[in-house]
C-alpha cells in the first residue's frame, strides 16, 4: 500500500494570506470616545436617586393634625389601599402622586445608568454616539428630577388644604432629606450634561481644524509644484513602428 501524497499549498496563496494577515494586524483599532467625568456625575445622580427612594424622610409635618410625622415613599410602594393609609395622613391623591414619584425616580435611575455606561465604555454606533454626545440620558434624568420635585410640592399643597379644612389651621410642612437628594441628583445630571456637551464641542472643533489643516497642506503642495523646465530642451524620442 502506497503512502498518501503530501499536498502543499501554492506559494502565491500562502504569501497572499501572510500579507493579508500582516495588513490586518497593522490596521489601527478604532478609538472609543470616553468621558470619565460625565460618567462620574451620571453615576452620582443614579446613586442619589436610589438613596432618596430608600430614605423615608421626604416631608416633615411641623404643625397641624399630623404634627411631628414624616412622609416618605416606603409606605406607598407596598400594595395597600389608600384608605388604610389615612392614619398616616395619606389621602387618595397623595398616595397616587407619591406612587408616580416612585415611577419617575426609577426612570431617572435607569436613564442615568444608561448614560453612565455610554460615557464610560464609549461606542461606535452612530445612533448611540448621538445619544452619548448630546447626553439624552442625563437630560431625561434632569426632567425626571424636576418632575419629582413638582409632584412633592403638589403633595405639600394638598396636605395644607386638607389640614385647613379639617382643623381650620393651615399646617406647616418642610422638605426633608430625600427632597434635597433629588435636587442634588438633578444638579449632578446637569453637570454630566455640561461635560458631555463640552467634550463633544471640543472633539468636533479639533476634527474641523485637522481637516482644515490637511486641506491647506494639500493646497500648498499643489501650488508649490513647479514645472520641470529642465526637460523642455530634450527632444522627444524618435518614432519607431
Amino acid at each position: 500500500m502506497l503512502p498518501r501524497p503530501l499536498y502543499f499549498s501554492h506559494p502565491s496563496s500562502y504569501s497572499r494570506r501572510r500579507s493579508r494577515n500582516r495588513r490586518s494586524s497593522r490596521r489601527p483599532k478604532p478609538e472609543y470616545e470616553r468621558n470619565i467625568v460625565s460618567a462620574f456625575f451620571a453615576l452620582a445622580s443614579a446613586v442619589l436617586l436610589a438613596i432618596a427612594e430608600a430614605e423615608p424622610k421626604w416631608l416633615h409635618i411641623v404643625s397641624g393634625k399630623c404634627q411631628g410625622k414624616y412622609m416618605g415613599l416606603y409606605k406607598v410602594i407596598a400594595y395597600k389601599h389608600p384608605e388604610d393609609l389615612k392614619l398616616y395622613c395619606f389621602t387618595t391623591d397623595i398616595v397616587l402622586l407619591l406612587r408616580v414619584v416612585v415611577a419617575v425616580c426609577c426612570i431617572g435611575i435607569v436613564a442615568s445608568m444608561f448614560a453612565c455606561l455610554l460615557d464610560l465604555c464609549g461606542t461606535l454606533n452612530r445612533c448611540l454616539k448621538v445619544v452619548k454626545d448630546y447626553s439624552f440620558g442625563n437630560v431625561i434624568t434632569v426632567v425626571m428630577c424636576v418632575g419629582s420635585t413638582l409632584l412633592v410640592y403638589w403633595v405639600t399643597r394638598i396636605l395644607e388644604e386638607v389640614s385647613e379644612k379639617e382643623t381650620g389651621i393651615k399646617s406647616k410642612i418642610k422638605f426633608d432629606i430625600s427632597f434635597f437628594l433629588v435636587v442634588a441628583a438633578g444638579a449632578s445630571s446637569v453637570m454630566a450634561t455640561g461635560f458631555s456637551l463640552l467634550m463633544h464641542c471640543f472633539l468636533h472643533r479639533a476634527s474641523r481644524e485637522r481637516t482644515r489643516s490637511d486641506d491647506e497642506l494639500s493646497l500648498e503642495l499643489m501650488y508649490s509644484m513647479l514645472p520641470a523646465d529642465s526637460f523642455s530642451d530634450i527632444p522627444p524620442p524618435a518614432y519607431s513602428p
